[in-house]
């Protein structure tokens, strides 16, 4: 086993008589603002019969709590969350939805306790949150997998075998009618947030009933999941533009109704090219998780998910020793044969080692058709921060790529020069590392340049990868016709 520590995660926050005043103002101002009473997602919390205990162990005051963490305790912030976590509610009709069973892969509880434990009805599998959920699931390859050694529940997501190119062909057919790609990720995700808050309502109440050998039974409520991020094989070739910008938009929606709900997340078996791909994502995560986010990699993947978890309670494709019946992911084959296209490789996408000498620029060009995109990483190695420009001139007479010397050049005709386009630079700054990319909108030629120009005796060493990919199957504008088509 693996000498690697990880830190310990705090599970609560200090509760102080400053923090339980401000818990009671996002009560008062919740309730105020809904009167009469409470808003079904508040009003359910008050429900579970714990009003009348301390705030560590009231599931009402503990929302509030909540959505103050995730907001840095300021009130304002925290209602406006709340607010935008019942519209969330409302729109998908989540406290109407039966939970159980599920569509989502659950190993290690049964589903029929688990609702009898918590007070939900079983429903049956012919719900539109059920179909959501038994979709998407395959897709993502995702699923709750028993308990931490803190007794919270563990949801995994193989982010690295997913068949990214095909999750938006392979959706279209089971979207509803006048629902968008958008709102179905969203729908999905609520699930998953609820499916979680009804494994941790669980987790605590029979923990409490009948502590288990193991379980760090100090915590005084379990609200809260841990998340393991597995990127075996992810690679740059399974980036999907169009996939990664509804994922953000989806993250950028849900970020009301995260409140405090992640305990942890571990990003195991990564790669080198994991923090290109957290780059492209990390917008639309917000601060509180970012700052729950620990990345391993493969050599220390078992030794960490040992720490947190326990390896007897950790799938066997990830280096435990639970082999559940079915599968510990139902979605998941771990025995199936992969290619190397299908499996991370890369191919001929290599890491360059460039040394760019005093008053000279290395300059990167491609051709590319509408839809088609480039992408790269850099990081310096030698000297401080380089002069990285991304600039796009679109297909015209009088502009071409030329080689020479074996090398790619932009040739501007001098009579065509003044009608380029005014400004063909897409972004221009200074950078010690960068991680981007950019698709065409248009036919035309791109131009990456890293400029050590200005320097007189300093050069500078940069470490890259730069890709490019082919064009999407359909363009978001053909995508929204089709959209528009079938509604």
């Amino acid at each position: 086993m693996s000498s690697f520590i990880l830190q310990p995660a705090l599970l609560f926050q200090p509760i102080t008589e400053k923090s339980e005043e401000r818990i009671t103002q996002v009560l008062e101002t919740v309730r105020a603002q809904h009167s009469p009473g409470l808003p079904v997602l508040f009003q359910r919390a008050a429900d579970r019969g714990t009003s009348n205990l301390p705030t560590s162990q009231n599931d009402l005051r503990l929302l509030a709590y909540a959505f103050l963490v995730a907001r840095n305790w300021n009130v304002k912030d925290a209602v406006k969350m709340a607010k935008d976590a019942c519209r969330f509610y409302d729109k998908f009709h989540l406290t109407e939805h039966s939970l159980f069973p599920s569509g989502f892969s659950i190993r290690g509880y049964d589903q029929a306790s688990v609702a009898a434990w918590v007070r939900l009805p079983m429903g049956t599998s012919i719900t539109p949150l059920y179909r959501c959920m038994q979709t998407m699931t395959p897709l993502v390859h995702g699923g709750f997998h028993y308990w931490d050694r803190r007794g919270l529940p563990v949801a995994y997501w193989l982010v690295g075998r997913m068949d990214t190119h095909s999750v938006l062909r392979k959706l279209k057919r089971h979207i509803p009618v006048g629902m968008s790609v958008e709102d179905f990720f969203q729908l999905f995700g609520g699930g998953i947030i609820e499916t979680g808050w009804a494994l941790c309502n669980y987790q605590d109440a029979v923990l409490t009933a009948h502590p288990l050998p193991g379980i760090d039974m100090g915590a005084p409520r379990r609200n809260f999941c841990t998340i393991v991020v597995d990127c075996k094989g992810l690679s740059y070739r399974m980036i999907d533009r169009l996939l990664l910008e509804k994922t953000k938009s989806t993250l950028q929606q849900m970020n009301c109704v995260f409140a405090d709900f992640i305990h942890r997340v571990l990003v195991v078996n990564c790669p080198p090219m994991v923090k290109f791909a957290y780059r492209l994502l990390r917008s639309a995560v917000n601060e509180g998780v970012q700052a729950k986010m620990t990345f391993v990699s493969p050599e220390n993947t078992a030794a960490a998910l040992h720490q947190v978890i326990g390896l007897e309670r950790v799938p066997a494709f990830l280096g435990g020793s639970c082999n559940c019946e079915g599968g510990c992911l139902g979605s998941y084959n771990p025995d199936a044969t992969f290619t190397a296209e299908e499996f991370g490789d890369d191919g001929d996408i290599t890491t360059e080692n460039i040394t760019v000498s005093p008053g000279k620029k290395h300059e990167k060009v491609f051709e590319l058709q509408q839809g088609e995109e480039v992408i790269w990483e850099f990081s310096t190695t030698k000297g401080t921060d380089v002069r990285f420009s991304v600039m796009f001139y679109p297909r015209q007479e009088g502009v071409r790529a030329q080689s020479k010397s074996g090398k790619m050049r932009v040739r501007i005709d001098k009579s065509t020069k003044r009608t380029t386009i005014e400004s063909p630079v897409v972004k221009q700054e200074k950078l010690k590392e960068g991680a981007d990319s950019y698709m065409a909108p248009e036919d035309g030629i791109l131009l990456l340049v890293w400029d050590n120009s200005k320097s007189i005796v300093s050069d500078k060493g940069i470490q890259m990868r730069v890709y490019k990919s082919e064009a999407m199957m359909e363009s978001p504008e053909e995508e929204n016709k089709n959209e528009q088509c079938i509604k």
